[in-house]
């Protein structure tokens, strides 16, 4: 076949694009892609097709494997795949069905590099099949043993269980959704939201969204492992939060002794309820040291000009003494050109507690 052709050329990077006639039949890759001792870099497209992994046990040369719109079903032949991997050091699931998977356990020895990504995934069936799949979940249990895994990237419908390993983790993107609704009755979901942020506690760098927030400022109490009380390795905090959270979000901002960088993305405006929530939470010396003392970078992403957001600027630049950078980015600065003067104006007339601090505006 041609794809004999190209494995005979030593390449190391394949991209591959299949789709069958028959939808109930699993793809089943051709031994000489298996085989090919040169393959580091692999990239699959099945359209929602399942994969076979009963002829793909493993490569000793692959670096890189991206799967894309792939359907999982055996637990064990992927879990085997993945193990038999040694040299594996990235890889992304992107819009994979993997709701079926008892459990999904992700053992790699050298990966450094995992990305999830199902938000986009076709539950009504992919172009040219009539599959219909009624469960939106990543999996019954996540399972992931990378002891050397730096970056992990999950985006998109959530497992029922998590169980990390990950001790070398320094960089964490978790983006949830929940397209079932099941946080408004199920009081498991928060919990189990407040499990993961346990077990990636430990990270340098957290990103994370409205629902996650929400989760762990309502169940965590609650949860074995409780809130945490400390993150103290945390130095860059990247928030997406609606306008009710701000209490929630002092509440991770109270355990970040080592903060350097905070990163504010507010799609709906804050409220002044909320604001004065905020400050009088902040009332206290201790408190008020805690978020500054260490800070370094502030960035407000979807920035109008609202003097809420200002408020908290004001706070900010009046008490933090290491603050090096203030950013404000504008998702429609033309639309935006005269709030954008006017609150730039107020803002260099704001006392400023560091003397070196630099306002930047940017467009997004």
């Amino acid at each position: 076949c041609w794809i004999d052709a190209v494995v005979m050329r030593n390449v190391k990077r394949i991209d591959l694009t299949f789709s069958l006639i028959n939808e109930n039949e699993a793809i089943v890759l051709p031994s000489c892609l298996v085989d090919c001792r040169s393959l580091e870099m692999l990239t699959l497209n099945l359209l929602l097709h399942s994969l076979s992994f009963k002829s793909f046990t493993g490569s000793k040369t692959l670096k890189v494997l991206r799967l894309d719109s792939v359907e999982l079903l055996d637990h064990d032949l992927v879990q085997s795949f993945l193990v038999n991997c040694p040299l594996l050091e990235e890889s992304s699931l992107i819009n994979c069905l993997t709701h079926k998977l008892d459990y999904f356990s992700i053992s790699c020895p050298n990966l450094k590099t995992l990305r999830i990504d199902n938000r986009e995934v076709n539950y009504s069936g992919s172009a040219g099949t009539n599959k219909q799949y009624e469960e939106k979940k990543l999996c019954e249990q996540l399972t992931v043993i990378c002891p050397n895994l730096v970056y992990f990237e999950y985006r998109g419908h959530m497992a029922n269980y998590f169980s990390f390993d990950v001790k070398s983790l320094k960089k964490a993107v978790i983006e949830l959704e929940d397209p079932r609704l099941t946080a408004k009755h199920d009081d498991n979901f928060g919990v189990t939201i407040c499990e993961l942020f346990a077990q990636v506690s430990h990270v340098e760098y957290l990103s994370i969204n409205s629902l996650f927030l929400r989760s762990i400022s309502k169940s965590c109490d609650r949860s074995k492992e409780g809130f945490p009380e400390s993150l103290p390795n945390l130095k860059k905090l990247e928030l997406k939060f609606d306008c009710d959270l701000m209490v929630a979000l002092l509440r991770i901002l109270k355990c970040s002794f080592n903060l350097r960088s905070l990163h504010l993305i507010a799609p709906k405006d804050i409220s002044s309820y909320e604001v004065k929530r905020f400050f009088e939470e902040l009332e206290g010396v201790e408190t008020r040291r805690t978020l500054t003392c260490h800070l370094k970078r502030v960035e407000f992403s979807d920035f109008k000009g609202e003097k809420e957001t200002l408020d908290i600027a004001r706070f900010l630049l009046a008490h933090g003494n290491a603050l090096e950078e203030m950013v404000f980015s504008w998702s429609n600065r033309s639309k935006y050109r005269k709030q954008l003067m006017e609150a730039m104006n107020e803002v260099s007339n704001f006392y400023k507690a560091s003397s070196s601090v630099k306002v930047i505006t940017l467009k997004d």
